[in-house]
């Protein structure tokens, strides 16, 4: 399938890393902004990143927002900030909900634990090390420090904000109120979010796999089909 191009796209990245986990979406992209969620202040709430994301869609104007993992959590709250009720979103490897509660699938939270007290005992290196791991299980190749240039520049302080955020926040309810232009897009081998397309009901009605991909070790090409297939179908 040849790639759908769209003229402007906003591109919210994930925890720790920066674009590089989906630098391929650049490609489908005549010109595209990059938020890091890591540059925010430590401080800043969940609410004062969507606003900055809701104030960046309303300037830039794009066609399109693409979120990757907990940037999804940014682009679902910019969805009801923003003045462009209508601008699709495509949301890799991401939920409304990341911790896992009764039959919702999502990370255990002893895990989620265990990757906070990770962060405030050990070396920023070394976290980002174990991440790597972690988010490329069960395709990474080589050793977790290869990685190091897709690791955003942050501090353990501002990793401890969004990992707090990442966990008390539930938007179920707003990706249901928005489920119509919303398409998920998910790692097949995705061993941090284990989510099932048939979880959410109605929530995650237009959804495609991912083949040979993990949370962070995303195909590329699988990704360009994907959203070009998405971008095709829009009105």
């Amino acid at each position: 399938m040849p790639a759908i191009r769209v003229e402007k796209a906003l591109i919210v990245g994930g925890f720790a890393f920066n674009l590089k986990p989906v630098l391929a979406v650049t490609g489908l992209c005549k010109d595209y902004r990059f938020i890091d969620i890591n540059s925010f202040p430590a401080d800043y709430s969940l609410k004062d990143m969507q606003d900055k994301v809701a104030r960046e869609i309303d300037c830039y104007q794009p066609q399109i927002v693409i979120a990757y993992s907990m940037g999804g959590l940014l682009a679902l709250g910019a969805l009801e900030l923003s003045l462009m009720k209508s601008i699709p979103v495509i949301l890799i490897n991401s939920s409304p909900y990341f911790i896992k509660n009764g039959i919702w699938q999502g990370i255990q939270p002893a895990d989620f634990a265990s990757l906070m007290d990770r962060l405030n005992k050990g070396s920023l290196h070394e976290f980002m090390c174990y991440l790597t791991r972690l988010f490329a299980y069960p395709k990474l190749k080589g050793k977790p420090s290869d990685y190091s240039s897709w690791w955003s520049y942050v501090s353990q302080e501002q990793l401890s904000n969004i990992l707090d955020i990442l966990f008390h926040t539930d938007l179920r309810a707003t990706a249901a109120n928005h489920k119509e232009r919303i398409f998920w897009l998910w790692s097949k081998d995705d061993n941090l979010l284990k989510t099932a397309p048939t979880q959410g009901m109605e929530i995650f009605q237009n959804h495609l796999i991912l083949n040979n991909s993990s949370h962070l070790l995303i195909n590329q090409e699988q990704l360009v089909i994907a959203i070009s297939k998405v971008i095709e179908g829009l009105p």
